[in-house]
């Protein structure tokens, strides 16, 4: 694997000594970007649609919390029940074993 010379990573358009961009990389003032200030108060709409949107998602994540509870409550069924057949089947064995005694 070749080495990269370190000059190759220094950016030519900065000085050696000095890190300040050159009269190149300064952007010119008609070119800059200007946001609109930031509004104070907040359309009725706008509030509204974010209640809304607040509904929403606490609806949302009711709706996923029933779901994950049903699914966990399934699934506790399902071991249950597994569990239950692993006890009958190992008393079935034992007796199966001690009657054969």
């Amino acid at each position: 694997m070749s080495r990269i010379p370190l000059e190759f990573f220094i950016d030519r358009d900065y000085q050696q000594d000095d890190l300040t961009p050159t009269d190149s990389e300064s952007a010119p003032e008609s070119t800059s970007i200007k946001q609109p200030p930031p509004s104070t108060e907040q359309s009725p709409e706008k509030a509204q649609l974010q209640q809304l949107l607040r509904e929403e998602l606490k609806l949302f994540q009711e709706s996923q919390a029933l779901a994950l509870e049903q699914r966990l409550e399934r699934e506790r069924e399902q071991t249950m029940a597994a569990v239950e057949k692993r006890i009958e089947t190992a008393v079935a064995t034992l007796l199966e074993s001690l009657h054969n005694q």
